[in-house]
C-alpha cells in the first residue's frame, strides 16, 4: 500500500511542477514582500514575519483548497476508490506535497528579502507548522465546499480575513475586546510564533499549544467529512 501512495505521489508530484501557476503562487509572496519592502519613500524596510504568513496563506490555504476542488470537479478522486489504497490516505500524501511546497515558498520569501543567514530553531519550526496548518485549513475548504466556485470564494474569504487578522491585531490596542478576539486566529498566533523565531526565542507554550489545537481541529473536521462523504470509511 506504501508503494501505491509513492507512486501517486511522485505522479502528483510531476504534475504540479508543470502546473505555471503553481509557480506563480510560490513566487508572488515574495514578489510582493519584495516590492513593498523596497520601495517606500524612507528605504528598504525590515523583514517582518507576516510575509511568511502571507506566504503560507498564499500557498499552504490557497493551493491545497484549489487543488483539492479541482480534484473533485474531475471526478479523480471518485476513480481512485477502486485503487487498495485508502481516501485518507491519499489526502493526507497530496497535503504533505502542498505543506513542503509551501515551506519552500516560505524559504524564498525569506532567502530574497531578508539574506541567506541560518534560521534558528524556533523559526524553522514555526514555519514548518505554519505551513502545516494553512494547508490543513486549505484541505478542510476543499472538502466541506459544495462546489468548485463556492470554494474558491470561501478560500478567498478565509484568506483574507486570517491575513487582515494577522495585521491589523497587534495594532488594536484601543480595541481590547476586538483585539482578544483576534489573538487566538491561527494566523496571528503563528505571526507570534514567527516573530520569536526570527528574534532566536520559542514563544509562550500556549501560543504553541491552541495552534496545536487548530490543526488538530481541522484535521478531525476533515476525518468527518471524508467518512460522511466516503460511508464505507475509505
Amino acid at each position: 500500500m506504501l508503494a501505491a501512495v509513492l507512486a501517486i505521489s511522485w505522479q502528483w508530484t510531476k504534475e504540479m511542477a508543470k502546473n505555471a501557476m503553481l509557480w506563480v503562487m510560490v513566487a508572488l509572496p515574495t514578489g510582493i514582500a519584495w516590492a513593498v519592502m523596497h520601495t517606500g519613500t524612507g528605504g528598504a524596510q525590515p523583514f517582518a514575519a507576516l510575509w511568511l504568513v502571507f506566504a503560507q496563506l498564499m500557498t499552504g490555504l490557497m493551493l491545497s483548497s484549489g487543488h483539492w476542488l479541482e480534484e473533485r470537479e474531475q471526478g479523480t478522486w471518485q476513480a481512485l476508490r477502486v485503487s487498495p489504497v485508502p481516501v485518507g490516505w491519499l489526502l493526507a500524501a497530496q497535503a504533505a506535497l502542498i505543506s513542503v511546497v509551501t515551506f519552500l515558498s516560505e524559504l524564498l520569501v525569506f532567502w530574497v528579502n531578508h539574506g541567506a543567514s541560518p534560521w534558528s530553531g524556533p523559526l524553522a519550526s514555526y514555519t514548518v507548522l505554519g505551513a502545516v496548518t494553512a494547508t490543513a485549513i486549505g484541505v478542510l475548504i476543499g472538502v466541506l465546499s459544495p462546489s468548485a466556485r463556492a470554494g474558491s470564494m470561501l478560500a478567498t474569504v478565509v484568506m483574507l480575513v486570517l491575513f487582515l487578522g494577522a495585521i491589523t491585531a497587534p495594532g488594536l490596542a484601543g480595541f481590547p475586546l476586538l483585539k482578544d478576539a483576534l489573538r487566538w486566529l491561527p494566523s496571528v498566533l503563528t505571526l507570534t510564533a514567527l516573530n520569536a523565531g526570527l528574534a532566536g526565542s520559542y514563544p509562550p507554550a500556549s501560543t504553541t499549544a491552541v495552534l496545536g489545537l487548530w490543526l488538530l481541529l481541522a484535521l478531525a473536521c476533515v476525518h468527518l467529512a471524508l467518512r460522511r462523504e466516503y460511508r464505507d470509511g475509505r
